[in-house]
């Protein structure tokens, strides 16, 4: 009989497979319980890790939250820009750019989470730092997402980062009034979409201008 040899695990390797068993754990309890409601101690638990492991990768629940946040947006994000990628009409990119906002927006634990720990890293000049520097990745990801979407209209760089910013703020808010009950999901939808073709026109009128 043939012995099987397993390869030893390196440092890095170890300390990566930690790192995501922690955030696979502390995703599945921010999303079901909360920022507040969750603790070191349960994520710990979840993963199967000591507090001490997690606080070797992470500074804190605050720091750990955040990275939870930017896996799940990231991942979302690519996923739109594979979809814009593939159609070729502005129909079929508008009908896209709704499926995932719909898709997006129906994730409402998400959304609570995010202005949960928004409001926890406001007291935290630490976590304000690194808020800063994830919403400047959100803001270039959706810069690129936008500029490629309007490819080819000869848009000013000025109009488009107008467009990013609002698309940016209008997503936002509506996610929050969707999750709080101030505006239902047709109308987040709705609203959304329109909002686009409405800087759509914009962004052609002031390319032949």
């Amino acid at each position: 009989m043939r012995m099987v040899v397993h390869k030893p695990v390196g440092r890095a390797e170890a300390r990566e497979q930690t790192r995501e068993q922690v955030l696979a754990a502390a995703e599945e309890l921010f999303i079901a319980n909360g920022f507040h409601a969750t603790t070191v101690a349960q994520i710990a638990a979840k993963a199967g890790r000591t507090q001490g492991a997690i606080y070797g990768n992470f500074a804190g629940k605050e720091a750990l939250c955040l990275d939870v946040i930017r896996r799940r947006y990231m991942a979302t994000f690519g996923e739109v820009a594979v979809s814009l990628a593939a159609a070729v009409t502005f129909d079929d990119k508008m009908a896209a750019f709704t499926a995932w906002w719909e898709e997006l927006a129906d994730q409402e634990d998400l959304t609570i989470l995010v202005g949960e720990y928004m409001l926890a890293a406001r007291r935290d000049p630490a976590q304000l730092d690194a808020l800063a520097d994830y919403f400047e990745l959100v803001k270039t990801t959706i810069r690129a997402i936008v500029s490629a979407h309007f490819e080819g209209e000869g848009a000013a760089g000025a109009v488009v980062e107008d467009a990013m910013i609002a698309v940016l703020a209008l997503g936002t808010g509506l996610a929050l009034g969707r999750a709080g009950g101030l505006v239902s999901a047709a109308d987040t939808s709705h609203v959304f979409t329109e909002t686009i073709r409405l800087w759509r026109s914009r962004i052609g009128a002031a390319a032949l201008t």
